[in-house]
């Protein structure tokens, strides 16, 4: 008898749509063999994510993230910090991008790897 292994992804998504938000489950069955789904292609989708609309501002600059945990280690500042997922690294992204339209001063980025921050 073979077992076969699926993985489950939900997501919480807030699509800006007046409180009415979706709630999505994406089941992926070719996972990889290390266990971690598609890293490069969430990433991507991400970063697209990041690009700012024009109509953004600092109240709406942050979106809903998942309640998983998959740590990013980014460089703040010249500073390690470890961002829970993300999600929460791109929120991060997306409002400083709108501070500074503002013309505010705001901090340095830098992705440095997937995994929490060794310090």
């Amino acid at each position: 008898m073979q077992t076969r292994h699926t993985s489950v992804e939900e997501e919480w998504m807030d699509n800006g749509n007046d409180g009415y938000d979706e709630y999505s489950l994406e089941q992926d069955a070719e996972e990889e063999e290390d266990g971690d789904d598609n890293d490069d292609e969430e990433q991507l989708l991400l970063l697209k994510a990041a690009e700012n609309p024009v109509d953004e501002d600092e109240d709406s600059c942050e979106y809903s993230c998942p309640r998983y945990y998959r740590p990013v280690c980014v460089l703040r500042n010249n500073q390690l910090v470890t961002y829970a997922t993300p999600c929460e690294y791109y929120n991060q992204l997306r409002c400083t991008s709108v501070r500074q339209r503002q013309s505010q001063t705001v901090p340095t980025f830098q992705f440095q790897y997937n995994g929490a921050c060794h310090q």
